[in-house]
């Protein structure tokens, strides 16, 4: 085993609590993006087209139910979230005769990540102009961590990235990493023991 004493994200001065990226501090599960089906689809695939269609549907009205709510629309205007949060589950989730909810909103959007409903709500009240993707919000907070730490040279800022991504959106990379066992990164698809290798110490 080797003692990891080679760079990683807390000798930069972050541990993975400090990273704003929600990505960071929650599971990400990657969702598929249906279409429409081939003529030649089997059954599973269309009940799955079926599915997302329904979603998408129930997704509409969800909007429709949420803006028509005084309350929710003025708690949302004056950014009382905690209250809308917990009025939106307790009284519009899971109520006939739609039944909505998080993970059906969630399938509607097909984005690779797990969307919270503040998100939902923000882009139905315009607030945001649409969902990001797991891979802007990595954009985003990595360029948050070279303007902090202004590393110069530009292999270092490529391997940095690639490191960061792996290290903030993989829970095996992280394992290897805060364990110690380097050696397992040699069979590692998504982060492998050259590209640990290339990430400068400071």
């Amino acid at each position: 085993m080797e003692n990891s004493t080679s760079p990683h994200l807390p000798l930069w001065g972050l541990t993975l609590h400090e990273l704003s990226l929600e990505a960071a501090t929650r599971r990400v599960f990657p969702m598929p993006r249906p279409g429409f089906p081939a003529v030649t689809a089997s059954p599973d695939e269309w009940k799955k087209a079926r599915s997302f269609s329904s979603a998408r549907g129930q997704s509409g009205r969800f909007e429709d139910t949420v803006r028509q709510n005084d309350f929710i629309a003025a708690s949302v205007e004056t950014g009382k979230w905690d209250r809308v949060i917990d009025y939106v589950n307790r009284e519009v989730f899971d109520k006939p005769a739609e039944y909505y909810s998080l993970d059906k909103l969630r399938h509607a959007a097909a984005v690779d990540r797990r969307l919270t409903l503040r998100e939902i709500l923000e882009k139905i009240f315009g607030l945001i102009p649409g969902f990001k993707s797991k891979d802007e919000l990595l954009e985003e907070e990595f360029a948050k961590f070279v303007a902090d730490y202004k590393p110069t040279e530009a292999e270092a800022i490529l391997a940095l990235k690639t490191y960061f991504k792996a290290y903030v959106s993989s829970d095996q990379v992280r394992h290897i990493i805060e364990s110690g066992q380097l050696t397992d990164l040699a069979t590692n698809p998504s982060f492998s023991t050259r590209d640990f290798k290339a990430v400068p110490a400071r």
